[in-house]
């Protein structure tokens, strides 16, 4: 959904590596998908980065040219329609994937220096270990893995609790190891550099919403409601008083 306080979260998310990995002249952008969650992505980046283009891709052509006139109507900038996920990626400075896929949507040989990549995915390890599914969700490709010289997520501890196969599958193949997988956290904080040069390809996993972003959007969603004069007072009870 475009207008869930879950999907603010995550598009906000992005909002927050982008501003944090990409570099800071980054104004060319390559978007995956073409739903709410993308136009997430979009309200997301506009607020961090100042935008030149947008390049879109998604498998649906209508959806896409659509997509592209709503968007660049809501914002007022560029976004335009591309013909394949690789137009999309090649001469971007940053590169989302913002899709419900099963499957990689790019190949991680087209990605160039200097790059920041960011993929939104779920686990669905109940369905691989159920026997559904033959492999887990993921975005992203190994050559994806194999090329970022920093990864960053925002749980590191889910990827293998929950088997979130884009990071999950190279683990287990030895492609890298869990001391090459950072807090997005740890970043913010200055724990890690993240970013050191404008030749790094930078690697965003937004893997988890964390219970610290979904307080603060809560309360900028109350603090809104409540200086318009929207939604109803109650009072709650504090357990063990009367």
């Amino acid at each position: 959904g475009f207008s869930s306080v879950m999907a603010f979260r995550t598009g906000a998310t992005t909002g927050v590596g982008v501003d944090a990995l990409a570099r800071k002249d980054a104004s060319i952008f390559g978007l995956l998908g073409a739903g709410g969650q993308a136009a997430n992505k979009i309200l997301a980046i506009h607020a961090v980065r100042d935008i030149g283009k947008i390049k879109v891709f998604s498998r649906n052509i209508e959806n896409r040219l659509a997509f592209c006139d709503r968007m660049s109507d809501m914002i007022g900038k560029e976004i335009v329609p591309v013909d394949s996920a690789e137009e999309a990626v090649r001469g971007s400075d940053v590169v989302i994937s913002a899709t419900d896929s099963n499957v990689p949507t790019f190949d991680g040989a087209w990605l160039e220096p200097g790059q920041h990549v960011v993929t939104v995915v779920g686990s669905n390890s109940a369905l691989v270990e159920g026997g559904w599914l033959k492999s887990g969700r993921r975005e992203n490709d190994d050559e994806t893995v194999r090329r970022a010289d920093v990864i960053v997520v925002n749980h590191p501890e889910s990827v293998r609790m929950e088997k979130q196969a884009g990071l999950y599958d190279p683990l287990e193949q030895g492609i890298i190891t869990d001391d090459d997988i950072h807090s997005l956290g740890s970043v913010l904080s200055g724990a890690h550099p993240g970013r050191t040069s404008d030749d790094q390809i930078t690697y965003h996993f937004n893997n988890n919403g964390t219970a610290a972003a979904d307080m603060a959007l809560a309360k900028i969603v109350f603090d809104r409601a409540r200086d318009r004069g929207r939604g109803t007072e109650i009072d709650i009870p504090v357990p063990g008083t009367q």
